[in-house]
């Protein structure tokens, strides 16, 4: 995390976040790796 808070709120977003941000890269990292398979295996 990129700020200090003690706010029980604020700390629950910033968990929120970081979790988000680790799916869009994970899904975005499986898209890539399907899309190259898919362009190998057109020809």
């Amino acid at each position: 995390m990129s700020f200090v808070t003690t706010a029980p709120e604020a700390l629950a977003a910033a968990v929120v976040h970081e979790v988000f941000v680790h799916t869009l890269s994970t899904s975005s990292g499986s898209y890539a790796m399907t899309e190259a398979a898919n362009a190998a295996a057109a020809g």
